[in-house]
């Protein structure tokens, strides 16, 4: 739980940043690393990428779609 915390304060502070609120940027970032920690998970018991190009993709567009809106 620490490490994961610790992505998710660096991470946010990034996005905050970038121009997020805290809020947003909280959200987006811990919505990054579930989507990227599921594929890890996915590509291993699937023996492929896939998985992680698309949660790159995704994850990207997200991020983004949020630093347009800012």
């Amino acid at each position: 739980a620490d490490v994961f915390e610790r992505w998710i304060v660096a991470g946010s502070a990034l996005h905050e940043d970038s121009g997020l609120s805290a809020e947003r940027a909280r959200e987006l970032t811990i919505g990054m690393l579930a989507a990227l920690e599921g594929a890890f998970v996915l590509a291993r018991a699937l023996r492929t990428t896939e998985p992680l190009a698309i949660a790159g993709e995704l994850v990207a567009n997200a991020v983004q779609a949020a630093l347009d809106e800012s």
